[in-house]
């Protein structure tokens, strides 16, 4: 048990009742969310009556004001804010320039009276405002996970000698899937899909392949679900990145969903078949392609695509993993005529 003095009376941090436990992607998303709304100099009236101070004047809100506000709101259902994990989201918040801090009233303590205004810091596009994925960068890869995973789904069939075989792909819109086009080349396709709980028709009439780029467009009937506030961007050297698939894991009953992290190592090179690729580190096995490639601040790089490990006099050269780029994407939107809205954000 830990107290701190917040006015004549102890403060509990610690007890039987905090969000200790369930302090997952989904109660830092919430704590996020609220700290987002209560520092939003909009909303600054109505936040103070909302702790029973006085709306008029210029004084601005501290972390406690914050804490006092989760509590009197109820956010967590009965559960006290625990203190020390809300200071360490609103510094990781700072730190991205999610939040700026204004430092404590004056004669108080600092930290526990740090007071805070919400700045967004993305680049003004709505369409990245409109999703949580620009708060990746405070919150932490498994906001990607949680945030990108439910739009990135299994394509199944089987190749050439009978054998199951799969690739990944990822909801882009309604009735949209992209995916990588060796995927649909290199196996034929289930007609019979599974596609965010839903089942879907697939026939190669549904699927629209680029003739030199490793991109490949699915379309469905069923109404889909493609992850809100996902932007494309070119890929920078030395970038942070996530990649999701399903590669194949033995022993298990149903397919996982898999994130490996790595980093961008080339932002383009020319592959002898005329391809565009960018060059990038995390693991990519069989199976993940066609899938997302993620940037840490929460943008669509692109898709994997190749592993271009090669072996010379029976040594292996470290591996290099290709990934077709964002602007690559957006090209063969055009060239196949696919009827979507593709966000885009490049690079200032």
């Amino acid at each position: 048990m830990v107290n701190v003095v917040h006015g004549d009376e102890p403060m509990q941090i610690f007890d039987s009742d905090t969000m200790n436990a369930p302090w997952g992607i989904v109660t830092k998303l919430k704590t996020a969310v609220s700290a987002i709304r209560f520092f939003n100099p909009q909303n600054l009236a109505e936040s103070k009556r909302e702790i029973g101070l006085e709306p008029d004047g210029n004084r601005p809100l501290s972390l406690m004001d914050f804490v006092r506000y989760l509590e009197m709101t109820n956010a967590f259902e009965g559960r006290k804010p625990n203190l020390l994990r809300v200071v360490q989201l609103l510094d990781a918040m700072t730190r991205e320039g999610i939040l700026q801090n204004f430092g404590s009233h004056a004669g108080e303590p600092r930290v526990f009276n740090d007071c805070f205004l919400f700045m967004f810091p993305a680049s003004g596009n709505r369409e990245r405002a409109a999703g949580q994925l620009w708060l990746a960068a405070a919150l932490g890869p498994e906001l990607l996970y949680h945030a990108v995973g439910n739009g990135v789904v299994q394509i199944t069939g089987r190749n050439s000698h009978g054998d199951e075989r799969a690739g990944t792909g990822i909801v882009v819109a309604a009735h949209t899937i992209l995916t990588a086009r060796h995927v649909v080349e290199d196996m034929q396709v289930h007609q019979e899909q599974l596609f965010q709980g839903a089942k879907c028709i697939v026939t190669d009439d549904n699927i629209k392949k680029h003739d030199v780029q490793d991109v490949a467009f699915i379309t469905v009937e069923q109404t889909l679900r493609p992850t809100s506030g996902l932007i494309l961007h070119p890929p920078r050297v030395g970038q942070k990145v996530f990649i999701l698939g399903y590669p194949p894991v033995p022993l298990v009953c149903s397919a996982p969903l898999v994130m490996h992290s790595g980093e961008v190592t080339t932002e383009l090179v020319r592959l002898v078949n005329g391809e565009r690729a960018f060059l990038y580190s995390a693991t990519t096995r069989p199976g993940n392609s066609g899938g997302p490639i993620i940037s840490a601040d929460g943008y669509l790089l692109g898709l994997a695509s190749k592993d271009l490990t090669m072996k010379a006099d029976e040594d292996w050269f470290a591996p290099h993993y290709a990934g077709v780029d964002a602007n690559t994407i957006l090209t063969t939107v055009s060239d196949l005529g696919v009827d979507i809205h593709l966000p885009f954000e490049g690079l200032e």
